[in-house]
């Protein structure tokens, strides 16, 4: 699964660790908000033929960066294609995904509606079997059905293997033709007949919107210094935001309960959501290092005032949590953990000059920072994913 978590694309969920403990695997990713494609194809009954294609170019967009890393999806299916705000476009669960030209699968390798024939059959898959699938999901998103519906598997899996797709033009007689042109040739039973990879699909897609779509992304991991300072930015963020509406909790005009929302949000989310405290953990173990194995003063006042900002975080998600449920006491408590936290925060991550930055830098060549990128998703894969 290393492949799976080397992948960096807008359009690809972003997986960090996966673990297995007791017998269960847990899967440790990127948090997105809005709804699968599944889920917006009951809700709307079908989706409209713009609105689709833009969604197959990005999908083909995300599924052509894992091709070109030799890694093939083979669940690509309504269900695994997520929706976000905006219509972007994230393709989930790579959980069956394999290294192209592996062996190593069964039939219960993916999801039987959407399946190429040769999938179905256990022959050699490549990324024409992924176009196939995209193609079934593209005939359920214009038509609201799929091409081959029913419950019984073994019927479903012989009209894949022995029937042409029904023409989606009887359900849509206004699908613009190069959309149906698609369609087709995504799902011929033939891979030689499909198109031969996701760039040729892109190029009969865009035309149809006029958009532009980024095939390969730059994967390049962020370089440490990079990393922390997004995520100081979104804590300045989350504190100066939050600090305006409890300043309001003193007086009688209080916002409503519903104004904190997004700040309860963030800071259950917050350790879930970024490796924020793992990878300065991992520059602190470094900096020790480059002092022959000593924490001295500076470094161990700057690593208490990571433990203490975590502590205060949780403290200000439990303290809002309970004012949002009705428990006025609570009031008191977030005020004194922000106040805390901000008299905390002023003395180090809202310098702008960041002292912690500034050690690093001194510390390490331009060559070691780089070389550090990786070295956080080693430690990522050593430690379990823990944050």
């Amino acid at each position: 699964m290393d492949k799976v978590l080397s992948l960096n694309h807008d359009n690809i969920i972003r997986v960090y660790d996966i673990e297995e403990l007791y017998r269960t695997v847990f899967i440790i990713m990127e948090f997105v908000e809005g709804e699968s494609l599944a889920d917006m194809i009951v809700r709307l009954k079908a989706i409209p033929p713009l609105t689709a294609t833009r969604f197959l170019s990005q999908t083909c967009a995300g599924l052509g960066y894992a091709h070109k890393k030799g890694i093939l999806h083979l669940d690509i299916n309504p269900s695994n294609i997520f929706v976000q705000p905006g219509d972007r476009i994230k393709i989930l669960d790579f959980g069956v995904a394999c290294p192209a030209g592996s062996d190593d699968r069964s039939i219960f390798d993916g999801t039987i509606h959407y399946m190429a024939s040769e999938q179905i059959e256990c022959e050699p898959v490549d990324q024409r079997s992924d176009i196939y699938s995209v193609g079934i999901t593209a005939f359920e998103m214009v038509t609201g059905k799929k091409p081959y519906p029913g419950d019984d598997l073994k019927t479903v899996m012989n009209m894949h293997l022995n029937r042409d797709i029904p023409d989606p033009r009887k359900r849509v007689p206004d699908l613009p033709k190069e959309l149906y042109g698609f369609i087709m040739k995504a799902c011929w039973r033939d891979p030689a007949r499909r198109y031969q990879d996701t760039a040729r699909a892109l190029e009969d897609l865009l035309p149809i919107t006029g958009d532009s779509v980024t095939v390969m992304q730059d994967d390049r991991y962020p370089g440490p210094i990079e990393i922390l300072e997004k995520e100081h930015a979104l804590i300045r963020l989350f504190l100066d935001n939050l600090a305006i509406a409890a300043d309001k909790l003193e007086t009688e005009d209080r916002p409503p309960k519903e104004f904190f929302q997004k700040a309860i949000e963030f800071a259950r989310n917050f350790t879930d959501r970024f490796h924020h405290f793992k990878e300065e953990h991992v520059m602190f173990t470094q900096l020790a290092q480059k002092k022959g194995g000593i924490l001295d003063g500076q470094i161990e006042s700057l690593r208490h005032q990571h433990e203490h900002g975590r502590n205060f975080i949780n403290a200000i998600f439990n303290s809002l949590d309970g004012y949002t449920r009705g428990d006025d006491v609570h009031i008191t408590a977030v005020l004194e953990n922000l106040a805390a936290y901000i008299h905390l925060l002023r003395h180090h991550i809202h310098k702008e000059n960041h002292k912690f930055f500034q050690m690093v830098e001194e510390e390490f060549s331009e060559k070691e920072l780089q070389g550090l990128g990786d070295l956080f998703h080693k430690e990522d894969q050593k430690s379990g994913g823990e944050t």
